[in-house]
């Protein structure tokens, strides 16, 4: 029964969250999937540049963004106190905190690979089915020093295995910086 008391309030406290926090998510949704959608479309820049320009510092702002704003307008609007009063622990409020930015930003940057591909897909670059069926076919039966070598080939010259590789070490890299940030800005 008081397990699942717990589960409950665990449960309420991510709903409070993310109807509090879900505006950061659209509009990071909208900046990171805008900017990396549109410099890909139009190819002002060449596309592995306009993947880094986008996902490294338009990301690390984004990064920046939601772990410095769910404790921060708590203690702002006079709330934070009001939660710390409820019959829940300290620990279980900023868990929450921090969970519902860290899926706002997995969140974030997957919508925006997707829009990235879509842009790529717009200008004739092949889909990432196509990538798939191209690398199930040439996959060479050998070593596993061959096929590594043989993916790190693709992840480098195919241009949407070159968004997926780079979005894929974002997310990871950047959630690595969310993580003491969120705890440093708390």
């Amino acid at each position: 029964c008081i397990r699942d008391s717990r589960r409950t309030i665990r449960r309420a406290l991510l709903s409070k969250e993310w109807h509090e926090q879900r505006w950061r998510f659209f509009l990071g949704v909208v900046v990171l999937s805008g900017l990396l959608a549109g410099l890909l479309r139009a190819q002002l820049i060449p596309m592995a540049e306009a993947v880094l320009l986008i996902y490294w510092p338009v990301g690390i702002l984004m990064t920046i963004f939601l772990a410095m704003g769910s404790v921060a307008s708590e203690r702002a609007e006079g709330t934070w106190e009001f939660l710390l009063a409820q019959p829940v622990s300290r620990a279980d409020i900023l868990l929450a905190k921090w969970r519902i930015g860290f899926y706002q930003l997995v969140g974030m940057i997957a919508i925006a690979t997707a829009c990235g591909l879509l842009a790529m897909w717009s200008r004739g670059v092949g889909a990432p089915f196509t990538l798939y069926s191209a690398w199930a076919r040439e996959m060479p039966a050998g070593s596993i020093n061959d096929i590594s070598r043989y993916i790190t080939n693709l992840c480098v010259s195919h241009p949407a295995a070159w968004l997926l590789t780079i979005a894929v070490v974002t997310t990871v890299s950047l959630a690595c910086w969310y993580t003491p940030m969120f705890f440093v800005l708390t």
